[in-house]
């Protein structure tokens, strides 16, 4: 595909990277998102929400929001890829159904997809496409996503830089066991119910 130099960069970013730093979450507790694999994944309700990520830093944790992107500053170059945006009024709303997450954003109606250049290495680069994304999307009863086709780690959501200036980009890292390739960090992403009297993307 056309951004698949942007992917196959990435992947050599993350592959030279120290693969000896392992996720770092402390003990757990019932709404702590580390404590999250101790629960069986059931299927959201259908309906909308936005999606709460929550990375964790040594003993820091640092809380963004998935947002729909698109980039085109390349005219050979456009695709759709989901961002962690800082501000809350930034992310976009998001719909579950049959399994399957839905983007709505000032561009129309997307599919979180993979990008699967990478995919022999357990690298997932999270792309929006018009046609059914990735299916298998289910939650633990809090609330926390996981992705059930994943081979090693159904919880492997992470967050890398791959432009200066730029929000990070949204990634899956399908390792065993779970690690943390500097510069991604590891996250966990929580489905937060769309509350009508707060800023949609799209008004």
């Amino acid at each position: 595909m056309l951004y698949s130099s942007i992917c196959l960069g990435l992947l050599s970013l993350l592959l030279t990277a120290d693969r000896t730093s392992a996720a770092a979450f402390p003990p757990g507790t019932p709404s702590d998102p580390s404590d999250s694999t101790h629960h069986n994944a059931v299927s959201l309700p259908e309906g909308d929400y936005r999606l709460k990520l929550i990375t964790l830093d040594g003993d820091k944790n640092s809380e963004f929001w998935a947002a729909a992107e698109k980039y085109d500053e390349d005219p050979e170059l456009l695709f759709y890829s989901v961002v962690a945006e800082s501000d809350m009024t930034k992310a976009t709303k998001v719909s579950y159904k049959d399994t399957q997450l839905i983007f709505h954003s000032q561009w129309g109606d997307q599919y979180l997809n993979w990008e699967n250049i990478t995919a022999t290495a357990g690298v997932y680069y999270g792309i929006l496409t018009d046609e059914s994304g990735i299916s298998g999307i289910q939650s633990t009863p809090e609330g926390w996503l996981k992705w059930t086709g994943a081979l090693s780690d159904p919880e492997g959501w992470s967050v890398c830089p791959w432009m200066d200036d730029a929000p990070w980009n949204i990634l899956y890292i399908d390792r065993d066991p779970p690690v943390s390739e500097k510069p991604c960090k590891r996250a966990r992403v929580l489905a937060v119910p769309w509350e009508d009297d707060q800023p949609d993307e799209k008004s």
